[in-house]
Parts: C-alpha cells; structure tokens; sequence
C-alpha cells in the first residue's frame, strides 16, 4: 500500500462505562483486576499521537460526545496530534528523538516502523500484546510475522478483516456491504456525454438495494468496457473532448495526490513486492512495467488529460476542486463522501461512479495487499505507563467501545431501547447518521462513525479502523438491512489492484527491502517530473536511464530482490 494511502481512511472513536443495551457479543474481556477502571486514583495520562497517515487533521464535531466520554473513563487526555509533513519521516523522527520530544504513541507503515524500531526509542510489547485479548480476537493469527522485528512485538497491529471475502460471516451477512476500495471514480453525467451507456447508480440502487437484493457486475457494467490503460486513455481524451468548463475554468481529466500515482501505476506490472507463477520477484521501479507505466504517465501529462499540479497541489486544493465539478475523474481525495454530497447538490446527474481498474495484466500490478493490517502502533519505550495504554487500546476493539463510538454514550440521549435494539430518537439524527449525511445532525456533529470518524478521540485506538469495514455495532444493524450501494460498487468491481492471495508483500524489513521502498516514495516527489516533462521519446528515455540506474545503485536492488525471494519462501500464499 502507498506510503500515505488510506490518509482519507484513518479515523475513530472511544468509551469506557457500561453502555445501556450493550451486549458482549463475543468479546473477549479482560482481567478486570488488570483493567483501568476509570476512578479518580489514577492520575491523570495524556497522549501525544502521531499518524503517518494524515496530512491534514480531520474537522473534530461540533458536538463531539465521544471523547470526553473517553477521557473521563480512562482518565486521558489526549493532547497533541501529530499529522504527517513535507519533512522526510525518518527526518522528523530523529528531530524528534534528538530533542526528546518523541510523541507517546506513533501510527506508522511498515518501512516507518521498521526504521523506527531500530532507532532503540520504542517498547518491546510482546509481554503486553499476550495480554491483549480483544487484539487477537481481530486480528488474523497467520500474518503476525509479518509485523514482528527480530521475533519480538514492537508492533501493534491495527486489524482490518477481509469483507470482501467468500468467507459466510461475512458473504451471508445482509448487513455487510464489503469493503471500500481505493478506485478509480467517473462522473456518471461525463461518462454519458462521452457516448459510453451504462445503468445508472440510482437506478441500480432502486432495483437492488432498494429491493434488499445484492446488485450484481452487470448492474454495473460499461459499454464500451474500459479494459485496459489505452481504453482509460481515451475516456480522459474523450471527456476532454467535451470541452465543459466548472467555475469558469476548464474540466480537469483525472487528478489524485502526488502519493497515488504510486497506487495509480498498478494498471501496469508495477507496485508492491510480488512473486510471479514462475518465482520471480520484483517490485517497485525494478518492476517490469516501471518504465512502461511512467511512459503512459507522460502521454497523460503531455496530452493536457492529467492535472499539471498534481505534484505540487494540496490536499485541500485537490478536495475543493473535485467537490466543484473541477475533475472528470477522481483517485483519492480528503473526503469521498463530502465530494459526492457537493457534486449531487449542484446536480443530481454528477453522480460518481467507480469503474473496475483497467489492466495491463489482469494479474498483476497492485497497490495494497491484505494481511489483516497496514498501519502498526509503537509506544515509545519510556513511556510511564505501558500497560494502562495497551489495555486502554485493546479496550479500543471491545463490543464496548465499537457500541459506544456508533451510537454515542447512554447520556448523551442520542438514542433509546425499542423492540429490544437501540433506534435514535431524533428522526433528522436518525436520517444522517443512516445516510452518512454531513452538514446535519449526524456523525460529524456528534462525534459517531458514519463511512467516516468525527471525534478527536478517533486518531487515538485501534477499533476505530476495524469498523471501516467491518462494525458489528453499525446502527444500520437496528433496522431493516440495506445494503451500501457506493461501497459495494467498489468493493466488487474495483478489486483488481488489491491483492488478497499473499503474491504480494510490503517487503521483508531489510534494509535493502526498506531502500527499494523509500527511494521510490523519494522519486515521486523529486525526480518524477523529470519524466513528466521530456516531450520526446530519447529525451524521456536518458532521463530514465539516469534515474533507474542511481536507483539500482542507492537501493542495492539486487540484493532486495534476493531478500524477497527468500521471504516469498518462508512466506507462501496460502493453498487454495
């Protein structure tokens, strides 16, 4: 997975008091002599978190019930919150040892955990993780040795589940719409005017979803189809073609943030670590489309179809020019669902819709991988009270806290037992937080999860990322099932690039492994926009070679590729 990916995805909240209505539902609860209990004799713990995950902080709700709730049970208090920078990381985080001011707990990917564990600044948590019941009743046991250092548990894990899987809990569940995945998103009014024919999102939605049914691929498919990159090609021509304007200024084709070119190349045999049917194993830019993809780049760029500040755009540049019709086609922005409210209100034809990735080689190129984790948790080492923290985040993953940050706290009086289930009481609340509407009475004035996390509380635990894609507390759960048909429309057709055989790997944790990575997140800030710009084919092709050579070179490629193997070999793809 991208370096930053998921920026748009990393956001939760917490509680502590029994909850009225609340069940155990299965979950595994702790020694209570062993837990915090929330009384005043303890002193009072604050947080300082960094998440790699974020470069902009999320707006906190107005009438965020959550993390006072939080705070007060465990007696917290979280204080500064960290988002990630133009500062290198590694960087940063020697800055901040340097002036030992290291934050209490840091959210990082696995080449930043890596680096950061060797630094010697942060808690071995093997003794603790064993007494984190909650943590391994969600996360899958056979991926844990892809999240140690040396055999032993710096990392704490933040798990996800595979909702897109044939797995009956959760293929048979009528309340699981699957899982969210980065996608390629087309406005439905321009993919029309392009002369492409296909069923409409709310047509599909008043025939499926509306029905209680699953809507199937081909409630979504496009005619003609958009297979492969040369077919995306000219849909971003044909729309460019149209010559429609948004504020006066021109339709941008596509744009995403300098970060998802990365996750836009797995079109092409390129992305993350992968062994191939005949054991060989390449990845980044030593994979074999490297070059082929940032030619097709270049086309795009040079052609006027990809956005010219892509590279140097900020996050919130990119979010308002795609909330303000700005974009045909969107990567990843700040807040899908913001966009998507903006684009339907200035007219209902600018629905959009995710298409399947189109594919150089349907089996290869991928941009994340499944293994029950991306992000990992590191304590600093001198923190005081390790153990209350790691209680405290497992709690993060009880029925409890997953109850208590989807319908809020007893007395906040969101909501009441009916029928035995807890409904909300205020039909406006109960309409936003159903529908995921923002600007009302729904999760971001509340502080509640919705498709998305509201509360200040939400960067500070483990559970908040689980119920991403799986909330076994959803309200939705209280009423009648409907199934999500945005996130089933990519969950079902955007899979392409999301690799859940184990062909595929974040690298092995080695150096070389860990310099494949990290130069490739350098080049795409520095030296991409050498092979933007080149408008001849021998000027592309020197600069190239210039900069897959130093590549070679700086990151002992080789040697990575052979580490790779090695790792491929004690960590094969489970049998079908």
């Amino acid at each position: 997975m991208a370096k930053k990916v998921l920026q748009l995805l990393l956001i939760g909240s917490l509680g502590f008091v029994t909850v009225t209505g609340c069940t155990d539902g299965g979950t595994v609860k702790p020694d209570a002599s062993k837990m915090p209990d929330g009384n005043k004799q303890q002193a009072k713990m604050p947080i300082r978190f960094y998440s790699q995950g974020y470069q902009t902080k999320i707006d906190v709700a107005s009438h965020d019930v959550v993390t006072p709730y939080v705070e007060n049970k465990f007696n917290l208090e979280f204080t500064e919150m960290y988002v990630n920078n133009d500062q290198p990381l590694k960087e940063r985080l020697n800055q901040w040892i340097a002036t030992k001011n290291l934050p209490d707990v840091m959210m990082m990917d696995k080449a930043g955990a890596s680096y950061a564990v060797s630094t010697g600044q942060f808690a071995d948590l093997t003794d603790y993780i064993k007494d984190m019941p909650n943590l391994q009743r969600w996360f899958p046991q056979q991926y844990w040795s892809r999240f140690t250092n040396d055999g032993k548990n710096y990392q704490i894990p933040t798990p996800v589940v595979d909702t897109n899987s044939n797995d009956p809990k959760y293929a048979d569940d009528p309340y699981n719409s699957g899982k969210r995945l980065t996608s390629l998103y087309v406005r439905e009014d321009l993919l029309a005017k392009a002369g492409y024919k296909f069923k409409p999102l709310k047509d599909i939605r008043r025939d499926t979803v509306d029905q209680g049914k699953k809507p199937t691929l081909q409630d979504f498919a496009i005619e003609p189809a958009i297979k492969t990159p040369e077919d995306f090609y000219q849909l971003l021509k044909k729309m460019k073609d149209l010559n429609v304007s948004a504020n006066g200024k021109p339709l941008i084709p596509i744009s995403f943030p300098i970060w998802a070119q990365f996750h836009f190349g797995s079109m092409f045999d390129f992305g993350h670590w992968t062994q191939d049917k005949n054991g060989t194993v390449d990845g980044f830019l030593g994979s074999k489309d490297a070059k082929k993809y940032h030619e097709y780049l270049n086309r795009l760029y040079q052609d006027g179809l990809l956005d010219k500040d892509f590279i140097i755009q900020k996050d919130d540049q990119l979010q308002t020019k795609a909330a303000t019709g700005q974009l045909g086609v969107i990567l990843a922005v700040l807040n899908l669902d913001a966009v998507r409210q903006s684009l339907l209100n200035i007219d209902p034809s600018m629905e959009l819709r995710a298409i399947p990735w189109p594919k150089e080689n349907p089996d290869k190129g991928y941009y994340d991988i499944y293994e029950g984790s991306f992000w990992r948790i590191l304590i600093r080492k001198d923190f005081p009270d390790i153990k209350r923290l790691t209680q405290y985040l497992d709690w993060t993953l009880s029925d409890e806290a997953l109850d208590l940050m989807s319908w809020g706290p007893d007395n906040a009086g969101i909501w009441k037992m009916q029928d035995g289930k807890k409904v909300f009481i205020d039909p406006q609340v109960e309409s936003d937080m159903l529908t995921g509407k923002l600007g009302g009475k729904g999760a971001d004035y509340y502080g509640l999860y919705s498709r998305q996390f509201y509360s200040k509380a939400s960067y500070f635990g483990l559970g908040w990322y689980l119920v991403r894609d799986y909330n076994p507390k959803s309200p939705l759960r209280s009423y009648p099932p409907k199934y999500d048909l945005y996130v089933m429309n990519s969950g079902m057709i955007a899979n392409g690039s999301y690799n859940v055989s184990g062909t595929a790997s974040y690298g092995d944790g080695s150096k070389e492994a860990e310099a494949a990575s990290n130069s490739y997140w350098t080049f795409t800030t520095l030296d991409v926009a050498k092979l933007l710009t080149p408008k001849t084919k021998d000027e592309f092709d020197k600069n190239w070679n210039a900069i897959i050579m130093k590549y070679m070179k700086d990151t002992n490629y080789e040697q990575a590729a052979k580490n790779m193997m090695q790792w491929f070999k004690d960590n094969p793809p489970a049998k079908k």
